[in-house]
């Protein structure tokens, strides 16, 4: 299998750790051995900090990167593990290049005509 790189992932900051457990459920479920698993692990990345509170020392994790998390995975475009994700957006462009789809959007629903114009007018 081919080699494993640390990709960084962006998320909504504050739902790292929610990706991040998806991730790692998405790797467990995986019926393949260890070593052909194309995503090895995630991870948030946080340090300790000593704060001051109310006169007293706390201790509190941080994110290093808030809203990032990193995965050690295959390089994702030789990757079938996100061939699915790849197939729902090139639907999603080929929608997007449809004149029908493009002439909708753009149109006012409050066009009027030359007539109703000038009886605003009066």
């Amino acid at each position: 299998m081919s080699e494993h790189r640390w990709y960084a992932i962006q998320t909504t900051a504050g739902h790292e750790n929610k990706v991040r457990s998806l991730i790692e459920r998405r790797i467990k479920d995986d019926p393949r051995p260890e070593d052909e698993k194309p995503i090895r692990q995630a991870l948030v990345p946080t340090q300790e900090v000593v704060e001051i509170k109310n006169g007293k020392k706390v201790t509190a994790e941080r994110k290093i990167y808030p809203g990032y998390v990193l995965v050690d995975m295959v390089d994702p475009k030789r990757s079938t593990a996100c061939s699915a994700s790849r197939k729902r957006q090139r639907r999603k462009s080929r929608r997007r290049r449809s004149p029908s789809w493009s002439a909708r959007w753009w149109r006012s629903p409050r066009v009027r005509s030359r007539t109703s114009r000038a009886r605003w007018k009066r």
